[in-house]
């Protein structure tokens, strides 16, 4: 498999928001170019800018990673919503213990992709491969420990629980499910999965409106937690929360994917959140992925128009690619 797919990237260009369109950006798509390994853009001007260590990306180069080695593997994915087509050929790989950001404004594809991923929402074209096999694109017609292994969080954590159930309820709903328990066996994983986000056991007494967002989110996760998953898609799970809760539920991914082996998909348009959690990040525009690479590289050596727009438009993210880096100001403090 070549390095193109490797990538993720296809053939894309964000030249309406670029400032630098050179001839070519109209009359053909732009060639991928890996700046090192590892980082890669589709853009004409890194191709020509002649800078160090810069090769095109060929059909002849090898891919970056065995599919073996891989949790999740994503090929040439189109999507549409309505007539819109949201997804262009979007291909990702997702490694074992490995937290993967997609960035990009809204309405850039990113929970698209992720919900097409989760299965659900089917794509026109492209396959799915988790754990090196190929799964079905509808949720509905996977098998049990697929979906028990791929679990999705919300992005709002006031409309994901069911406010008529208890917290024990909903936790409990994935544990009868997929391990057929019941009873005390049941609230006992359901105490434990409480306990692995720091939430106090008789929490599970308590209805979701008694709860903050900051505590309504821990439980989502926690509802996950209870499938016991190999890979966590979060969508935009912060979005809802003020900075200091946001900086707690980044810590706790963290801390879980460290002491559980999860591996997490994290979408986002904060680009601030990313350097905290993200191994590696995409940056999505208009159903595009347009750059990747890990992320030390992409928020400090960004080629992309599109990436740099985004940096400057995240001021905390504006000074570290000067030099001047806050980790206070990103952190933000911890709350619930």
């Amino acid at each position: 498999m070549c390095r193109r797919r490797a990538t993720g990237l296809k053939d894309a260009c964000s030249q309406p928001r670029c400032d630098e369109v050179v001839h070519g950006c109209r009359e053909a798509e732009p060639l991928i170019a890996e700046l090192e390994p590892g980082h890669a853009v589709a853009c004409f001007r890194a191709v020509e800018s002649g800078r160090p260590g810069v090769r095109l990306v060929t059909a002849d180069d090898q891919q970056a990673l065995s599919e073996e080695d891989s949790m999740l593997i994503v090929r040439d994915l189109n999507a549409w919503h309505g007539h819109r087509q949201a997804l262009h050929d979007a291909s990702l790989e997702l490694r074992p213990r490995e937290c993967l950001a997609l960035v990009g404004e809204s309405g850039s594809g990113k929970t698209t992709l992720a919900r097409v991923i989760m299965g659900l929402h089917l794509p026109t074209s492209g396959d799915i491969r988790f754990k090196n096999a190929v799964i079905n694109a509808d949720v509905r017609k996977r098998s049990a420990d697929v979906r028990r292994a791929l679990q999705y969080i919300f992005q709002s954590p006031y409309n994901s629980l069911n406010p008529r159930h208890t917290i024990g309820e909903i936790v409990g709903v994935p544990i009868e499910h997929f391990f057929g328990l019941r009873g005390r066996r049941t609230a006992e994983r359901v105490d434990g999965a409480l306990e692995r986000v720091s939430l106090p056991r008789a929490i599970a007494s308590a209805y979701p409106d008694e709860l903050s967002g900051g505590e309504r989110q821990r439980v989502a996760i926690a509802r996950a937690l209870a499938s016991e998953p190999e890979v966590l898609i979060c969508d935009e799970i912060t979005s809802a929360l003020d900075v200091s809760v946001q900086a707690a539920i980044i810590q706790l991914l963290e801390e879980l994917r460290q002491r559980e082996q999860l591996a997490i998909l994290f979408v986002t348009h904060n680009l601030a959140l990313v350097r905290t959690i993200a191994d590696r990040v995409m940056v999505l525009n208009q159903g595009h992925i347009v750059e990747t690479g890990t992320t030390s590289d992409v928020i400090s050596r960004p080629v992309h128009q599109y990436t740099r727009e985004l940096i400057a438009d995240t001021p905390t993210l504006a000074a570290f690619t000067e030099g001047v880096d806050h980790p206070t100001r990103l952190a933000g403090g911890v709350g619930k």
